[in-house]
């Protein structure tokens, strides 16, 4: 009866161990405007940017990432500018992540053809920190910066 107990107890752990494996890592948190566009929310109306840093080559800055706050929607977004517009193959070729510290939930985006800027969606940051990955290519060098969490 006892070998009986044990191997049922040890089937159990076995068990429980391979379900615990098979759900991987927690999940990032969803909280209040999590994955939503800050123009959209309206919280783009009281955005401040927190952390800015230039994309530098030997001719000085050519673009920017920014790390930015709204003070109504306590949220974090990043935003990547470029001093000219992507065009494939040649130069402006960027992109931005926001990233939540806590639980590592993250939003990126790539500056579109033609154009100069992105933003991603929102984090938010209300007791939380958060920071801003970029790079971009300025037709000679590719940069990548990131900034202080907030």
């Amino acid at each position: 009866m006892m070998r009986h107990l044990a191997a049922t107890a040890v089937a159990l752990v076995a068990a429980g161990t391979a379900a615990l494996a098979a759900a991987g890592p927690a999940s990032a948190a969803n909280y209040p405007y999590d994955g939503q566009g800050p123009a959209a929310t309206g919280c783009a109306n009281t955005q401040h940017v927190v952390q800015s840093a230039p994309f530098t080559n030997s001719s000085g800055a050519y673009g920017y990432l920014k790390l930015v706050y709204s003070t109504a929607c306590a949220t974090t977004w990043a935003e990547v500018d470029s001093d000219f517009p992507y065009v494939p193959s040649e130069r402006g070729a960027g992109s931005a992540t926001i990233h939540r510290t806590q639980d590592g939930k993250e939003y990126s985006c790539t500056i579109p053809s033609g154009k100069t800027t992105c933003h991603t969606a929102m984090v938010y940051d209300n007791g939380l920190t958060s920071y801003a990955v970029g790079d971009l290519d300025d037709g000679f060098t590719w940069r990548t910066l990131r900034t202080a969490a907030y």
